[in-house]
């Protein structure tokens, strides 16, 4: 669980697009994996000072890597990189914060700043 009240200061649709896509591309990895005990997926949500970050963790196929500050290139039809996570990046920018991706060792990790 996660105090709701650290995103106040968010619309609505802006709510929906940061946790939409968060977990939502945190579930289709998961659901990658075939072993169903190594699926999971960590919310944790904080105040840090003035600021408020959101960190979303999950489990992904092994091998999978970033190129530096490269976003992952979607799974869904279509080519590019995810729509989700520039939507993610887009709204941590309006709200001053930024955003930032890693993956190591079978984990994704996103880090959300924001500046309420």
């Amino acid at each position: 669980m996660i105090d709701g009240s650290l995103f106040s200061f968010l619309t609505d649709r802006e709510i929906y697009s940061l946790f939409g896509n968060a977990l939502d591309n945190a579930l289709e990895a998961t659901t990658k994996l075939s072993d169903i005990g190594d699926r999971m997926i960590t919310l944790k949500a904080n105040r840090r000072g003035d600021l408020v970050v959101l960190q979303v963790e999950n489990t992904c196929e092994p091998g999978f890597s970033l190129d530096g500050d490269i976003l992952p290139q979607t799974t869904k039809s279509g080519k590019g990189h995810s729509f989700g996570l520039r939507s993610i990046s887009r709204l941590a920018e309006k709200h001053g914060g930024s955003m930032s991706v890693r993956a190591e060792n079978g984990v994704f990790k996103l880090s959300v700043i924001l500046h309420p």
